[in-house]
């Protein structure tokens, strides 16, 4: 039998600061972003929900994944 981990449910979005590449679509008309590292080659729009790079099925962020949004809690 697996055990499981509990779920997590924060009362709030998770926040802090963002370390990406600003980009501008071809056209100039959408701003977005990519990573540094990993999911560096799918860029995201300003709002946007997170995916799991590796295709799995679960919403970001898990505790067994590390796919999602990264941000560090200090601008240091």
């Amino acid at each position: 039998m697996r055990l499981r981990l509990p779920a997590e449910r924060p009362a709030e979005p998770p926040t802090g600061y963002k370390i990406a590449h600003p980009m501008l679509s071809q056209d100039g008309a959408r701003a977005g972003f990519t990573g540094v590292s990993l999911g560096g080659a799918l860029p995201y729009g300003v709002l946007d929900d997170a995916s799991c790079v590796y295709g799995r099925r679960h919403r970001p962020p898990a505790r067994l994944c590390d796919c999602g949004f990264h941000c560090v809690h200090e601008r240091e």
